[in-house]
C-alpha cells in the first residue's frame, strides 16, 4: 500500500505536463516554478515514514468537496489516502483572523519536505475552505500554483477586484504577491504546489 502512495507524484507529473493544469497562465516566474516542481518530480520523491494523519474541523466539508468534485487524475490518486492526510491551519494567523477562519480552513501536505511523499525541492497538497467564508489578505516568500478541485470560489490577486474560479482553474501566485480568497455556499478544495524559499508560512497582511 505505501509504495502506492508513489502514485500521487506520478499523477502530479502528467497532470503539470497537460494543458489544462496551466490554463490561461504564463510569464517567467510561473515558468520558473512549474519547471522547478516538474524537475523534482524527475528525480522522484520518497516515502515518509513518521508522517502522521492529522483531522481539522473544516474537514467536516470534505465529503461533500469530494462528491461535487470532477475527475480529476491527482485528485483520483490521492482518494485512497484521505484518511491519512494530516491537515493543519497556519499558527501565523492567530491573533489576525477570526476564529471561524480555524473552524473552515485547513491544508494538507502531501509532497514536501514534511509531506505523506518527500522532497525538499517543493511542497504539493490540498487546500480545504468551508462555505461562506473569507480567506483575507496574506503573501509568503514561495511561489504558488493552485488549481480548483471542487467549488467555485473568488480568488483576488494584488489590487484586482475578486473573480470566480470554479474547476478547473488555475491560479498562480508569484513569491510576496497579496492575494485573498472567499467562498460561497459550497466548500472549495484546490490542488496547491509551493517552490522556491519555503522556509516560513504563509503571513497576513
Amino acid at each position: 500500500m505505501d509504495t502506492n502512495r508513489l502514485q500521487i507524484a506520478d499523477a502530479l507529473a502528467r497532470f503539470y505536463l497537460s494543458p489544462e493544469a496551466a490554463e490561461n497562465l504564463s510569464g517567467e516566474d510561473f515558468a520558473t516554478h512549474k519547471a522547478s516542481v516538474l524537475s523534482a518530480l524527475d528525480k522522484g520523491v520518497s516515502l515518509t515514514s513518521n508522517y502522521q494523519p492529522a483531522k481539522a474541523a473544516v474537514t467536516r466539508f470534505l465529503g461533500q468537496a469530494l462528491t461535487d468534485a470532477p475527475p480529476h487524475p491527482v485528485l483520483d490518486a490521492i482518494r485512497p489516502f484521505m484518511k491519512d492526510l494530516h491537515w493543519q491551519t497556519n499558527k501565523n494567523y492567530h491573533g489576525h483572523f477570526e476564529e471561524k477562519f480555524f473552524e473552515n480552513e485547513a491544508f494538507a501536505e502531501i509532497i514536501g519536505p514534511k509531506g505523506m511523499l518527500r522532497t525538499d525541492v517543493f511542497r504539493a497538497g490540498l487546500l480545504l475552505m468551508g462555505p461562506e467564508i473569507d480567506y483575507p489578505d496574506h503573501n509568503h516568500e514561495a511561489s504558488e500554483w493552485y488549481n480548483v478541485l471542487s467549488g467555485t470560489g473568488l480568488w483576488r490577486q494584488g489590487g484586482n477586484a475578486f473573480s470566480l474560479c470554479p474547476p478547473p482553474s488555475a491560479i498562480f501566485h508569484s513569491s510576496w504577491e497579496v492575494h485573498a480568497m472567499r467562498c460561497q455556499k459550497t466548500p472549495v478544495l484546490a490542488l496547491w504546489s509551493w517552490a522556491g524559499n519555503m522556509s516560513s508560512e504563509a503571513m497576513p497582511v
